[in-house]
């Protein structure tokens, strides 16, 4: 019989599951090697985060530090790190990088849902209040669109410029 900690996903009824573990989240042990989580922003690095922390029951930090756990020695840290919305604040603490690539067709209509609901905030304070808002609502197509219109190219440009920046290993 499976241990109960070990149980990737929780059944709450009406179509609705938690990947998070059933036991409460461990430190990761000193030497463990500590990977950095990587993609432009709305690829899906925090499905990834959620799969990491229910398959190793360690928490994982963020860039911006919203979960408090980026000084608690983490054993991954997620980043959109050289996205604008990114921040490098791991230091040089990480040993490897997985990066998460999404097409941009996907990648940017999902990134700019995040930025609609966190009213298009670029401080960490503005962002740290509306993150109750965060997964919540959908734009309606009109706001899509005009936000695609006026930054399709700089953010498709940001795409490959986070692609490039991570497979040239600098």
């Amino acid at each position: 019989m499976q241990s109960e900690h070990r149980q990737l996903a929780r059944d709450l009824g009406g179509g609705d599951c938690d990947i998070e573990p059933l036991a409460d989240f461990e430190e990761a042990p000193a030497d463990a090697t500590k990977t950095l989580l990587t993609s432009y922003p709305g690829s899906g690095k925090r499905f990834t985060w959620q799969v990491i922390r229910g398959l190793t029951n360690y928490e994982v930090a963020d860039d911006w530090d919203f979960s408090g756990y980026l000084k608690h020695d983490p054993l991954t840290v997620k980043t959109s790190w050289p996205h604008k919305q990114g921040v490098w604040s791991w230091e040089d603490e990480m040993d490897q990088v997985i990066l998460l690539i999404r097409n941009p067709r996907w990648a940017l209509p999902s990134y700019h849902t995040m930025r609609y609901e966190l009213d298009y905030s670029d401080s960490w304070l503005t962002t740290f209040h509306r993150l109750d808002f965060a997964y919540t609502s959908r734009p309606n197509i009109n706001v899509w669109k005009a936000w695609r219109d006026e930054h399709f190219e700089e953010e498709v440009q940001a795409w490959a410029d986070h692609v490039d920046f991570w497979m040239s290993g600098k």
